[in-house]
């Protein structure tokens, strides 16, 4: 009866076992499914590594069978190189840290992968240790992406900092404003204070920009609007420099501005290269166009480019037209072919440059004699552009030329005339002809002394003629009788006044100047010889003074009954050298330099002179000086 009673109180207890057992079993198999629908990788591992249980997942990611890795370590799975890191940080985990996660490199099928793993330990009912449970993903893709944008970064950084290229953004919600480094150097603001402030950046900007910014700003925010400016920002030492601007808008789903995004380039050198070249270019212009002399930029066909105001003036033509002619159009047709030759040369590298004397024809049809010099401009490879070509009108060079002609034949001359007769003079007396003869040898000396006193006459016209325009000795001047000056010129040509039977009429009214005695003595006595010279036997010459018309010069005249001054000749004969005709100067004697003498004279006391004439009638020579209060 006992053991009935037994066996009946035993039974439930091997039901409840069995039912016991049998969820745990279902709860295995459900846990089993579920551990091995996952596409995570699980496994489990005692507390020396050695591999108790691997899902599917796991498996099929390292190529392996369950039964290939139970019972063995996952430490061989593991990247040689990170085994150290991942041992270290398993060994920190314990019951108070019973959890990490951390990301290392596995190598599956023969490559290395990077994994995410979450580890956990699992604990037993006395709380020790009974395994080590592990859950990974592969995040290769993401690793990968990473060192993608990490190296993009990188080249970024390097090309901003190659191409000085300054990155700032502008949260608008926030207001918040991150500047890149080198955004920090190009606003002169130290990293130190952090970003600043929209009114921070304002108050960077130089005072004329920041409306023009401030606009662009709210046209950016408000409507969308990307923008690009040069500013100038004042940076804490007070230098000034010159940002290129750009800013691009960002928007959300919802087509809201949300961030400002702008890049910066500091263009302070390439300003100031800007405006160096604009110095340059207006000191070429201006030098080009104010040059005295003409000049052109023609093509390598022979096409004015550009010519200054000096040429259109020779030439006669404006710019325009001048635009649509070439420089053999204007040459004068014997010197075409010399010019074009010339102009080949250079362009074919023969010669470094060309320079000639050839005619012009302007627009009138007046021939101008120029000297030209041009010479190639070439780029940086020594390809010719274009050629530069001055011209200078050597019309006057070449009428000195002329007179300085006149005069050699002049000079010579008159040089060779009295040394002449003063050696012919000399060498009758030293043959002894007239040893007996008293009163010829006195007539041979006599032309000896006069002759010399011609060449005398001569170099001290041309020494008088140098000291006056060179300023060596200056004009002293002090108060003078003008009767006193009138009668000393007249005695100093009375002698050849008689020797011609002309009558030196005077008239002056007594007053006192201001002037240099001897300099104007020698103006009236050069004016009365030219008078006497230039008149016939037996009539006047009058030299009268008084006070001009304008009451404010006192005025000489000195008038003859001479053949008169052609209407062309009379500026012409107060320059050096010259002379009505050149043959006056052997048949009246002197060298052309008297009038100009006279005139330089005047101007040095701040006067004018100058003549009236008629041909066949006579001349009025007048000079007036100013009075001095």
């Amino acid at each position: 009866m006992n053991d009935n009673l037994e066996s009946t109180m035993m039974q439930p207890d091997i039901n409840d076992c069995k039912a016991i057992e049998l969820a745990l079993k279902q709860s295995e198999a459900r846990y089993r499914a579920i551990v091995e629908d996952q596409m995570d990788l699980i496994a489990r591992s005692l507390p020396d590594t050695t591999l108790t249980f691997v899902n599917g997942a796991f498996c099929r990611y390292f190529d392996v069978q369950p039964e290939e890795v139970l019972g063995k370590s996952f430490y061989r799975m593991i990247h040689e190189a990170d085994r150290p890191e991942v041992m270290q940080r398993i060994s920190t985990l314990s019951r108070t840290n019973p959890m990490l996660v951390m990301e290392n490199r596995n190598v599956a099928k023969g490559q290395v992968r990077w994994m995410q793993w979450s580890d956990r330990l699992l604990f037993d009912e006395q709380g020790n240790v009974k395994e080590f449970q592990m859950v990974g993903r592969d995040i290769t893709d993401r690793k990968q992406s990473e060192a993608a944008l990490r190296q993009s970064e990188a080249r970024l950084s390097i090309a901003q900092r190659v191409a000085q290229i300054g990155i700032w953004e502008w949260d608008i919600a926030t207001q918040k404003r991150t500047w890149s480094e080198l955004t920090y150097q190009q606003w002169g603001r130290d990293p130190a204070l952090g970003d600043p402030t929209y009114d921070e950046v304002l108050q960077m900007v130089h005072p004329d920009d920041r409306d023009i910014v401030q606009a662009c700003n709210d046209a950016a925010i408000d409507q969308g609007m990307p923008y690009s400016l040069t500013l100038r920002v004042l940076h804490p030492d007070g230098s000034i420099r010159y940002l290129d601007s750009r800013v691009e808008p960002l928007c959300d789903e919802q087509g809201q501005i949300f961030k400002l995004l702008g890049t910066s380039i500091d263009i302070t050198e390439l300003k100031r290269i800007e405006t160096a070249l604009r110095e340059s270019e207006e000191r070429f212009r201006r030098a080009f166009n104010g040059a005295p002399i003409g000049m052109s930029l023609v093509s390598l066909t022979g096409h004015f480019v550009r010519v200054n105001r000096t040429y259109c003036d020779l030439m006669g033509y404006t710019q325009e037209e001048l635009f649509t002619r070439t420089f053999r159009d204007l040459t004068h047709p014997a010197d075409k072919e010399e010019d074009w030759q010339g102009f080949q040369q250079m362009l074919n590298g023969e010669i470094s440059a060309f320079q000639m004397q050839k005619r012009y024809i302007t627009k009138q049809g007046e021939v101008v004699p120029v000297l030209l010099s041009t010479a190639p401009l070439r780029d940086e490879t020594g390809r010719v552009l274009y050629v530069v070509a001055h011209i200078q009108d050597i019309r006057d060079r070449l009428k000195v030329e002329r007179m300085k002609d006149e005069f050699i034949s002049v000079i010579s001359h008159e040089l060779r005339t009295p040394l002449t007769s003063i050696r012919g003079a000399l060498g009758i007396l030293a043959s002894g002809v007239f040893h007996d003869r008293p009163t010829q040898a006195d007539q041979m000396l006599k032309i000896a002394l006069n002759n010399s006193d011609r060449l005398v006459r001569l170099v001290n016209d041309i020494l008088t003629l140098e000291r006056l325009q060179s300023g060596k000795v200056p004009l002293i001047k002090e108060p003078c009788q003008v009767s006193d000056l009138i009668q000393q010129a007249i005695e100093s040509v009375r002698a050849l006044a008689d020797q011609s039977s002309i009558v030196l009429s005077v008239s002056s009214v007594s007053a006192t100047i201001v002037a240099a005695p001897d300099a104007i003595v020698q103006t009236l006595t050069n004016l009365l010889c030219n008078a006497i010279k230039f008149s016939d036997s037996g009539s006047t010459v009058w030299i009268d003074a008084g006070l001009h018309e304008d009451r404010s010069h006192f005025c000489f005249k000195v008038k003859d009954q001479g053949r008169g001054i052609p209407e062309d000749k009379l500026e012409m004969i107060f320059e050096q050298f010259q002379q009505v005709d050149v043959s006056d100067s052997r048949q009246k004697g002197g060298t052309g330099l008297g009038l100009a003498i006279c005139k330089k004279i005047v101007q040095e006391h701040g006067g004018q002179i100058w003549v009236e004439s008629r041909l066949g009638e006579g001349s009025t020579f007048y000079f007036v000086l100013p009075l001095t209060k």
